[in-house]
């Protein structure tokens, strides 16, 4: 949603049967489910407050959350009251090469230590995933695959996860780019 949160590209994509939108922020998930009221948000911003939390699980249906760092995943915990409905992703951190603008250091958990996160995820949640974001306007197709190889790394760690979420990173043409 963050890229394009105009209400006729929602409503397009809506139309075009997408009934999942990645979104980074309370605002985002209001507008959506305001617009789209049977819509499935996933609150994927590794940093967020307890109040925004605690809305979007309990006001609108929000179930997916990204988290970097064993205290972002006890906030999600305590603000949703122990729910055994989460869908619970730990943030890679990935190289940003190839990207236009890197997210490294920014956000994400380290390869090595990813493992203890989604062990400690396992413990809370209905489904464990792994995601990273390559960096925005990301050029170079292998850096998803040099992501999902990371996150491999992860899988064999600890075992399989529900899902791979590839965040995202996808480019996209400006005009003046071409």
């Amino acid at each position: 949603v963050k890229c394009n949160d105009a209400p006729e590209v929602l409503r397009a994509l809506w139309a075009g049967g997408v009934r999942e939108f990645d979104t980074a922020s309370i605002g985002e998930v209001r507008a959506v489910k305001a617009l789209l009221p049977r819509a499935r948000c996933h609150f994927m911003h590794p940093v967020k407050s307890v109040g925004a939390i605690t809305e979007a699980y309990r006001e609108h249906g929000v179930r997916r959350f990204v988290f970097d760092h064993a205290d972002e995943l006890a906030k999600i915990v305590a603000a949703t009251g122990c729910a055994e409905d989460l869908e619970l992703f730990v943030r890679l951190a990935v190289p940003g090469e190839g990207a236009m603008l890197a997210l490294t250091g920014k956000f994400g958990v380290p390869v090595e230590d990813a493992g203890a996160l989604v062990r400690a995820a396992r413990g809370y949640a209905k489904e464990v995933g792994i995601t990273f974001h390559v960096g925005s306007q990301c050029v170079d197709p292998l850096a998803f695959a040099r992501a999902i190889s990371l996150a491999a790394e992860v899988v064999r760690q600890v075992g399989p996860v529900d899902h791979l979420d590839v965040g995202g990173g996808f480019p996209a043409v400006y005009k003046g780019d071409e």
